[in-house]
């Protein structure tokens, strides 16, 4: 089985464990940073990838022996503070839920402002105005108000591809927008697809997204809601 998402183990002898390795941060039940729990969409996606042929492939890939830096890496963020690093994983997911609307009940009171630390959104005359290029999606601001006065688009999560640590390490590569929980299963499995069929022999998954580029891959991506 691959490790758990809270508790990960080492690899078990038989090599099941070295197909991925999945990994998140603690969750709303431990951290008041969380904005959703990960345990159902893990489940999902550790489905997805028993389904997917990725052991098959890591098979043919490597016959002489699957060792355990040759398993896809991947993290799930409950919150943009990131401690599950999925910044440095194959692939990281990132929770976001982000404000995009000021409400008239808005009373100019500063708590929003002085709870974000990127400045992404102040007081300006009777109201909070959201700088939107400055906002990371934390959902602190959302929190903080008194009387509800910032509408926050649906939960959603970033998704960053091909980080890597080693002798050049990287930071994976964020694509254009958020999906919505339910769109990220399908857009892992077009994401091991693309890597079953674009990788050379003894390729790893960083040196794919680099050579065909983040742009290109996310455009093979698609809508996650096509067939």
């Amino acid at each position: 089985m691959p490790e758990s998402i809270h508790h990960p183990r080492p690899p078990a002898a038989d090599g099941e464990s070295l197909k991925w390795q999945l990994t998140g941060c603690r969750g709303t039940e431990a951290c008041r940073f969380a904005l959703t729990p990960l345990a159902p969409l893990s489940t999902r996606l550790e489905a997805v990838l028993r389904e997917s042929g990725w052991d098959a492939f890591l098979r043919r890939q490597y016959p002489r022996g699957v060792k355990p830096h040759h398993r896809l890496r991947l993290a799930l963020s409950a919150c943009p503070n990131g401690c599950s690093q999925p910044q440095i994983q194959d692939v990281g997911l990132i929770a976001a839920l982000r404000p995009v609307r000021v409400l008239p009940a808005c009373s100019a009171c500063g708590l929003c402002e002085g709870t974000c630390r990127e400045g992404a959104i102040a007081v300006k005359g009777d109201i909070a105005v959201i700088n939107p290029d400055a906002c990371l999606a934390c959902g602190e601001c959302l929190r903080a108000c008194p009387v509800a006065a910032l509408q926050a688009a649906p939960l959603a999560f970033r998704v960053l591809i091909g980080g890597h640590m080693g002798r050049h390490p990287a930071w994976a590569v964020e694509l254009p927008g958020a999906a919505a929980p339910d769109q990220i299963p399908r857009i892992l499995l077009r994401f091991v697809d693309l890597l079953i069929r674009e990788a050379k022999t003894g390729e790893r998954v960083w040196q794919i997204v680099e050579r065909v580029g983040a742009a290109a891959i996310g455009h093979a991506l698609g809508d996650p809601h096509d067939d």
